[in-house]
């Protein structure tokens, strides 16, 4: 049995793969919330995929780390992404640039931020929409940015500069490429093409040329050696390796431990040439394929009674009564603001830095 822990409201990837193409794994395969775990004093032999780690709370933290100090110990008991073990984005990127495995830097917004290459922009550890600011080009464009993302509702403590590291080829392409990882497995899964630095399902360019240098990519599996060496660094079993790659050489954007299985709610189909949906269809059935066999090989029954976990009573009360935080949408502020703009914004220019300097204070 597979018990794959989730946020309750982050759950709808690995309930829509259960119901869709892993519908027949789905009696080997229970969703489990992390809300529940306080409550819980028994857990089930077998696989625990512990995903999402960098959406918990402290208290959370503290308490998967200790059921996990208790599972890993026992026989048929697996864990995939032990909260004791597997780096959080900021870890990963910065131990591959100490090895030399990435050609970029990144820092947190409250270090020191002299030597950095330019251009650099601002973006989150702990969300995955990509970048939060546009290419900057000097520290003063930097603190403006840094104060303009915490009145947006990030955390100061949240957010990182990063070395803009350019892969495009000579045509002028950004090629994105995704592999999940599944236990000792790691499976390509789609190649994005597109003229964006920050390259989104939105703005990838399909063609038959496309699609067919996806297909080459999953069928021939050409980063394997180099993506096992930085799973490895990660010391993550399950997930998804976003990554580009230049002159022959990965470069590491990040390895998200809870990726969409498919299309995410809400996201609006992009548009695809008709004529091209067969070959589309044909590379996904292939991943699709390989993804719930790696699955299956996790799956196997396990006997034994459930395991009693006897932990420190505060524990459980502080996970307990710990909302998850969230970022406060400001869509109808900005909305609201638009008309006003060309006005408001070379006041708020000069804001922001100071909202910036005041973070950094009280963080």
């Amino acid at each position: 049995m597979i018990h794959l822990v989730v946020p309750r409201d982050q759950d709808w990837a690995f309930v829509n793969y259960l119901t869709g193409h892993g519908a027949s794994l789905a009696d080997r395969m229970r969703v489990v919330h992390y809300e529940s775990l306080p409550a819980q004093r028994t857990f089930e032999r077998g696989t625990w995929v512990f995903s999402a780690l960098d959406q918990l709370g402290p208290g959370m933290e503290r308490l998967v780390r200790a059921v996990a100090v208790k599972l890993a110990v026992e026989p048929e008991v697996r864990l995939f992404n032990d909260p004791r073990q597997t780096l959080l984005r900021y870890d990963l990127l910065a131990t591959l640039a100490d090895r030399g495995l990435n050609g970029f830097r990144v820092v947190r917004a409250g270090a020191r931020c002299e030597g950095l290459r330019y251009p650099v922009f601002v973006r989150a550890e702990r969300s995955h929409g990509g970048n939060i600011s546009p290419l900057l080009h000097h520290p003063k464009e930097v603190e403006a940015w840094l104060g303009r993302a915490v009145l947006q509702g990030y955390e100061f403590a949240d957010l990182l500069v990063a070395e803009f590291h350019d892969t495009a080829s000579p045509d002028g392409y950004y090629r994105k490429y995704a592999a999940f990882i599944v236990g000792d497995r790691i499976l390509p899964r789609s190649m994005a093409c597109g003229r964006s630095w920050m390259l989104k399902h939105e703005n990838t360019e399909f063609s038959e040329a496309v699609l067919l240098e996806e297909r080459a990519f999953l069928h021939d599996d050409p980063h394997a050696s180099q993506l096992a060496e930085i799973v490895r660094l990660a010391r993550a079993d399950y997930g998804r390796i976003d990554y580009a790659v230049q002159d022959g050489r990965v470069q590491t954007w990040e390895i998200n431990l809870h990726p969409t299985i498919g299309r995410a709610p809400g996201r609006k189909r992009a548009v695809f040439p008709v004529e091209l949906e067969p070959l589309r269809e044909a590379n996904r059935a292939f991943f699709y394929g390989r993804f719930n066999e790696a699955w299956r090989s996790y799956a196997a029954p396990v006997d034994g009674a459930p395991i009693p976990v006897s932990l420190d009573a505060e524990l459980f009360r502080e996970a307990a009564g710990e909302p998850r935080k969230s970022r406060p949408s400001m869509v109808m502020l900005r909305s609201a603001a638009r008309p006003f703009k060309p006005l408001l914004e070379p006041v708020a220019m000069r804001l922001f830095p100071i909202v910036t300097a005041l973070a950094r204070r009280f963080s």
